[in-house]
């Protein structure tokens, strides 16, 4: 078992990975011109990558308390400290890839 932080730092990377994904899948959907809704496009990357990284971890800390003996309550809020960092720096990770690549 190793230390609580390994989570926040975990969190942050699979929440990197995860929104910049999800930022370069939502482009090859057809959905009109990038140019006009930038905005709507961050902000559903945002709301699909936090359905897809949020949920485990909050219900594990709330109604799901005491289900696993082996996780701590400091590692519960570690992951989601982390994946809650990891989805704004995946926007900003997800806008420079597409930058790079547009």
């Amino acid at each position: 078992m190793g230390h609580p932080v390994d989570r926040l730092f975990g969190g942050i990377f699979l929440a990197v990975l995860v929104t910049t994904t999800v930022m370069v899948l939502l482009t090859l959907v057809p959905a009109g011109n990038l140019d006009e809704a930038r905005l709507l496009h961050v902000g559903l990357a945002v709301g699909i990558s936090a359905c897809i990284l949020l949920p485990s971890p909050v219900l594990k800390r709330t109604i799901w308390h005491g289900r696993d003996p082996f996780v701590l309550d400091e590692e519960l809020n570690n992951m989601i400290i982390g994946r809650t960092i990891g989805l704004a720096v995946g926007v900003a990770a997800g806008v420079f890839v597409l930058s790079t690549v547009a």
